[in-house]
């Protein structure tokens, strides 16, 4: 039988806690019907209770065009060690920053593009759901989990 310890779902704070950790994650848009992923580099800002704002920067493209539209993206970041790997998935709807106020706001996370790359646009989204789980490695059980008769 596996070890309930092998996978545990991350509480709500501990996963927004994971985002704020780190910098780099892959944002999952739809467009055209078509699904596209793209690694950014971001800054995340506490919602005070909500689920919080993940910022990037943008040339024009894809993800300026979803952001513009206000569509619903997927964002993911992962990390993985030789014992084992966490994984945080967050919802949200993207959207061009464009009020003064919080432009600063993100001038003061110190989100630069980390590629010598004109990125002038920052796209924000916020966060309607967030949720993590953390794998701890270890040899294949032998046999499947068996269903309660």
């Amino acid at each position: 039988m596996p070890s309930d310890a092998a996978v545990a779902e991350l509480s709500q704070p501990d996963a927004a806690a994971f985002l704020a950790a780190h910098r780099f994650g892959r944002l999952a848009m739809v467009l055209a019907d078509e699904p596209h992923i793209v690694p950014v580099n971001y800054a995340w800002r506490d919602g005070r209770g909500q689920s919080g704002t993940l910022y990037i920067r943008s040339a024009p493209g894809n993800k300026l065009f979803t952001a513009a539209a206000h569509k619903r993206v997927a964002f993911e970041v992962d990390e993985v060690s030789k014992e084992g790997a966490t994984s945080v998935i967050a919802y949200g709807h993207a959207r061009i920053v464009s009020d003064s106020a919080e432009i600063a706001i993100v001038d003061e996370l110190k989100l630069r593009p980390w590629v010598t790359t004109w990125k002038a646009e920052i796209i924000a989204i916020d966060l309607t759901e967030v949720s993590g789980r953390r794998f701890v490695f270890g040899p294949e059980t032998e046999s499947a989990p068996t269903e309660p008769s």
